[in-house]
C-alpha cells in the first residue's frame, strides 16, 4: 500500500515537472517574439541620384505628316532606371495627396510610405520548389508603415525560433496588389488603369532565407530591402508644337499595347509574363504651355505602363489645334518611333513631340532702275535687326495661317528669325510670303491678309488660293502704297 503511494506521487512529481517545462518552453517562445519584432529599412535602387545623363540611349527622330501635310517630329531616347520629376518627401504623420505614390511620380527612398509584403516560412534554404510552413510565423499582404525608411507593422510580426527561415517578397504601394503563399516563388496579375489618374509607380523586392539573428545598424530583427521599379515609365514631352491658346492642349493616344501581365518573383529580380488583353490609353496635356505654345524638355506627361514587347500593331496618335484653329491629327506605329521596341521594367521612355524645324528664312532683294528693269542683281544683305512681315496660307483651307508675324535679321545679316514674343512655324504645304519693312498692323487696313481670312467677304477680295506670288498676294497693299515725298530718311 505504501508503494503504491509512492508509485502516485512519483507520478504526481513527474507531471508537475512536465507542465513545468512547458510553460518554461512557452515563456522562452513569447519571450523569442517580444525581443525580436520584425521590421525593415527600406531603400530603392532607382533614385535620382543613381540616374545620369550617360544613361539615356542616343535620341532617334522620325517626322510623320497629317492629312493636310503638316508635319510633327517624334524624337525617342531610353533612361536606365526611372527619371521623372519628384515629389517632396512624405511623412507618414502628415499624409498628403502629393505624397510619394501619386500618379506619375516615381516613389524613391524618401517618398516611400506603404509596403506590402508576403513572407514564407521554412527550414531549409529557399528553392523553386519551397512551400511555406504552417507553424504560425509566415504572413501575407502584411501593410508595414514606412518612417525615415523603417517599417513596422500593426500587428507586429516576429521572427521564428532559430531553426526557421524567413523568405520576404514585398510591393509598394501596400494597396497595389495582392501576393498569395504557393509553392515555389509567389507571383500577382496587375493590370495598368485606364484613367491616367489611376497609374501609380510600382515596386518589387526580394529577400530570402533570413534569420532572426539579423541586425541592422545595431537593431536587432530590423532588415533591409532594396526595391526596383516593376513597371516601364513612359513621358511625352511637348516642343514647339504651335498649340491654340485657347483649348491649349495637345491629345495623346497609345492605342493596341498591352495592359495586364503576370510578375513573378526571383532570386534575380523576378519576371513579367503572358502579357494581354489590348488596351488604348489616352490623356491631355493642357495648360502647360509657354508664350509661344512650347514646353520646357523635361515637363509632360507620365504613364506608368505594363513591361512588353511592344505589339507590331500598335500605334501612337497626337492631336491638336494650332494657333489659327485648324485641327492636326497624326498617327504612327509606336515601333517606327526610333528604335524602341521594347519597353523594359525600371527604364523611362521619352517621346518628345515638336515641329519639324525653327523656322528660319534666308533673304535678297531685287535692285531696279527708274524704269522697273531689274539690274545688278539681288542685294544679299541687309542690316543686323531689320524686320520683315511674314504672311502664309493653307491652299487646302484657303486661308491665312500665319499674319504679319515680325522676323529679323541675324547677325549675318541674311538670316530670319522669329522676333521674341511671336510665333512662326514650319509646314510644307503652307505657301509663304515677306513684306519689308516690317508695317505694324498692316493686317487690319487691309483685312484680306488678316489672320484667317479669305477672298469671300472682304471689301477688295484676293484670290488667296491662286496667289502664287508676291505681287498678286500683296496686290492691294502695293496698290494702295503711298511714296513719300522725303525718302531721306
Amino acid at each position: 500500500m505504501m508503494y503504491k503511494s509512492k508509485e502516485k506521487i512519483f507520478v504526481a512529481l513527474s507531471m508537475i515537472f512536465l507542465l513545468a517545462a512547458c510553460s518554461e518552453e512557452a515563456t522562452e517562445r513569447m519571450n523569442d517574439k517580444q525581443n525580436k519584432a520584425i521590421s525593415f529599412e527600406f531603400s530603392t535602387i532607382d533614385d535620382n541620384s543613381l540616374i545620369t545623363r550617360s544613361n539615356e540611349s542616343k535620341p532617334q527622330t522620325i517626322e510623320v505628316l497629317d492629312s493636310t501635310g503638316a508635319s510633327l517630329c517624334i524624337t525617342s531616347s531610353v533612361v536606365e532606371g526611372i527619371s521623372l520629376p519628384q515629389t517632396p518627401s512624405c511623412d507618414n504623420l502628415y499624409p498628403s495627396p502629393f505624397c510619394s505614390d501619386t500618379r506619375g511620380t516615381a516613389i524613391t527612398t524618401s517618398t516611400l510610405s506603404t509596403v506590402g509584403i508576403t513572407a514564407y516560412d521554412h527550414t531549409a534554404a529557399f528553392g523553386g520548389s519551397t512551400a511555406t510552413e504552417t507553424d504560425g510565423y509566415q504572413f501575407a499582404n502584411q501593410q508595414f508603415t514606412v518612417l525615415s525608411q523603417v517599417g513596422t507593422s500593426s500587428p507586429v510580426k516576429y521572427w521564428p525560433v532559430a531553426t526557421h527561415y524567413l523568405s520576404f517578397f514585398a510591393y509598394a504601394p501596400a494597396a497595389a496588389v495582392s501576393v498569395a503563399h504557393k509553392t515555389g516563388f509567389p507571383s500577382f496579375t496587375y493590370t495598368v488603369p485606364t484613367t491616367l489618374a489611376d497609374q501609380k509607380d510600382l515596386l518589387v523586392s526580394t529577400l530570402l532565407d533570413q534569420v532572426n539573428t539579423v541586425t541592422t545598424d545595431g537593431v536587432q530583427g530590423r532588415a533591409e530591402m532594396t526595391f526596383n521599379h516593376a513597371l516601364s515609365a513612359v513621358i511625352f514631352a511637348f516642343g514647339d508644337i504651335g498649340v491654340n491658346s485657347a483649348s491649349g492642349s495637345v491629345t495623346v493616344t497609345i492605342s493596341g499595347v498591352y495592359k495586364t501581365g503576370t510578375y513573378t518573383y526571383s532570386s534575380t529580380g523576378g519576371v513579367w509574363s503572358d502579357q494581354q488583353t489590348t488596351e488604348s490609353f489616352s490623356t491631355t496635356a493642357s495648360n502647360a504651355f509657354n508664350a509661344d505654345y512650347s514646353t520646357t524638355a523635361s515637363s509632360g506627361v507620365v504613364m506608368f505602363m505594363l513591361p512588353q514587347e511592344i505589339p507590331a500593331d500598335a500605334t501612337l496618335s497626337i492631336s491638336y489645334t494650332d494657333p489659327q484653329g485648324f485641327a492636326h491629327s497624326f498617327s504612327e506605329t509606336l515601333k517606327n518611333v526610333g528604335s524602341i521596341t521594347e519597353w523594359k521594367p525600371g527604364h523611362t521612355y521619352k517621346y518628345t513631340i515638336g515641329t519639324q524645324a525653327e523656322l528660319t528664312l534666308t533673304v535678297a532683294y531685287q535692285q531696279w532702275d527708274n524704269s522697273g528693269t531689274p539690274v545688278n542683281g539681288p542685294v544679299t544683305e541687309y542690316s543686323v535687326g531689320e524686320a520683315f512681315g511674314l504672311f502664309a496660307v493653307d491652299p487646302i483651307t484657303n486661308k491665312v495661317v500665319l499674319s504679319n508675324v515680325k522676323m529679323q535679321t541675324k547677325s549675318d545679316k541674311v538670316t530670319l528669325e522669329k522676333a521674341s514674343g511671336t510665333t512662326a512655324y514650319l509646314h510644307p504645304s503652307y505657301r509663304y510670303y515677306l513684306m519689308c519693312p516690317y508695317t505694324e498692323g498692316i493686317e487690319t487696313t487691309y483685312t484680306n491678309l488678316a489672320k484667317g481670312s479669305d477672298k469671300d467677304g472682304q471689301a477688295t477680295p484676293v484670290s488667296l488660293s491662286s496667289s502664287t506670288t508676291a505681287d498678286a498676294f500683296f496686290a492691294n497693299v502695293i496698290s494702295g502704297w503711298e511714296v513719300a515725298v522725303d525718302q531721306s530718311g
